[in-house]
């Protein structure tokens, strides 16, 4: 896997690829700037290589469990619903809109198919409920995310309401 940063980005040849790129350094870099802002600056990736190596090291020996290329650690127990999430199997995550309010430095969603069409227009998540019970698919976990979801009260709540009725032992997770 080749990681793309400051460093290997000029290395990028499509220039598609290359902005797509360029919006994620830049994420990054201001992540990383947000962060130092509480005193908490990052060691640079070649100060701390070895010994992250040596922690997750310590770590692995311990127990816990990597996963996402050694990114997501855990330790006894993981949530079924974030398991069922890598997969998709038993999965659905829906949206209502994208649209939000709060202009988080780390959001992604700016880079979602028919992001900017989604400012403004609805998706009807609730009636995408309904075709699922219709279908006989078998459902345990599902999730509302958006945007911000509760920008749209109404139809949150009727999302909700529609994933109890037809899946009532449903694992449902509210998301922004």
């Amino acid at each position: 896997m080749n990681i793309i940063n400051s460093t290997t980005f000029p290395c990028i040849n499509d220039p598609d690829f290359a902005q797509y790129a360029q919006r994620y350094i830049e994420i990054e870099q201001k992540t990383l700037h947000a962060i130092a802002q509480y005193g908490l600056p990052f060691e640079s990736s070649s100060e701390n290589s070895d010994n992250a190596l040596a922690l997750k090291h310590q770590l692995r020996a311990r127990g816990a469990r990597f996963s996402n290329n050694d990114k997501s650690i855990h330790i006894n127990w993981i949530s079924d619903a974030c398991v069922a999430c890598r997969t998709g199997e038993g999965s659905y995550t829906a949206f209502i809109s994208l649209k939000c309010h709060r202009q988080c430095y780390f959001c992604f969603n700016p880079n979602q198919q028919d992001y900017d069409y989604y400012q403004h227009h609805l998706r009807e998540a609730a009636t995408e409920i309904e075709q699922i019970a219709a279908s006989g698919e078998p459902l345990q976990f599902a999730a509302l995310t958006g945007g911000e979801p509760l920008l749209h009260k109404a139809e949150a709540t009727g999302f909700f309401k529609r994933l109890q009725h037809h899946f009532p032992d449903i694992h449902a997770r509210l998301y922004t």
